[in-house]
């Protein structure tokens, strides 16, 4: 079993999609279907995440068995404190409150493992190991400083501190953008990347995204390539490739 946990925001008192909250609804139809493999549970945007984390692993803990990979999903606004701590401000109506990611990280290292931890400085002794792999996929949306061109950078970097891959053993993707005023009315490029790449993993949706097409063209990692241009193939549609990667177009032809 895989399972996807998801915390995004809830809708704006006036029914308005908060930051993030399209993302969620993009994330939670795709990773539900069956050939995503995963087994998808919500996180209430209001009530401390890591005591529903927690909950949630008390509850898993007391099943036989275990899933063999955690994706923690969030995309949300994000707030730094004065120190540099990001916190996830889920929460539409109260923006000054917000959740540690930390806190969030410490959680997973402790109750979740995975192959590649390891032990923290302080530790006695080092921590035992399961055979679950964790992936933190987070979307910051933050407020846009006109005094600071490097403000996204400064939000990824804290992320990376906050979750501290290598003495988690935690697996990091985190992107980082300004608010502004279309922030919030479609799904982010950085989610929506993240969706085509499974879709492009499963023939059937990628033969169903090619349908009626006249051509495809493919700006993906040279990997992928042979995939695309198979189904391209199969349903009768030009094929474009802008690699410059000699394997990979040996292998397109």
């Amino acid at each position: 079993m895989r399972l996807a946990i998801i915390a995004t925001p809830a809708f704006l008192p006036d029914q308005r999609p908060a930051p993030g909250a399209l993302d969620g609804d993009l994330i939670r139809a795709r990773l539900s279907l069956d050939d995503a493999g995963f087994r998808v549970v919500d996180l209430d945007p209001t009530r401390d995440l890591a005591e529903q984390l927690d909950a949630l692993f008390d509850d898993l803990a007391a099943a036989p068995g275990g899933p063999a990979l955690f994706l923690f999903y969030a995309s949300t606004a994000v707030a730094l404190s004065v120190e540099g701590e990001l916190f996830l401000t889920l929460d539409p109506t109260h923006p000054e409150l917000g959740d540690a990611l930390a806190d969030i990280a410490d959680v997973f290292r402790d109750r979740a493992g995975g192959p590649g931890r390891r032990a923290s400085p302080g530790d006695p002794e080092p921590r035992r190991s399961t055979e679950s792999a964790v992936l933190f996929f987070i979307e910051c949306h933050h407020h846009a400083d006109p005094s600071d061109p490097f403000a996204s950078a400064s939000v990824v970097a804290a992320a990376k501190q906050a979750v501290s891959p290598a003495t988690t053993g935690i697996e990091l993707l985190v992107a980082a953008h300004p608010l502004d005023a279309t922030s919030a009315d479609v799904p982010s490029r950085f989610t929506r990347a993240f969706v085509e790449e499974l879709d492009i993993a499963d023939p059937d949706a990628l033969a169903a995204m090619l349908e009626g097409r006249w051509a495809v063209v493919d700006a993906g990692p040279f990997d992928i390539g042979a995939r695309i241009a198979s189904a391209a193939v199969s349903e009768g549609v030009h094929y474009l490739n802008l690699t410059e990667d000699i394997a990979s177009t040996r292998r397109v032809r």
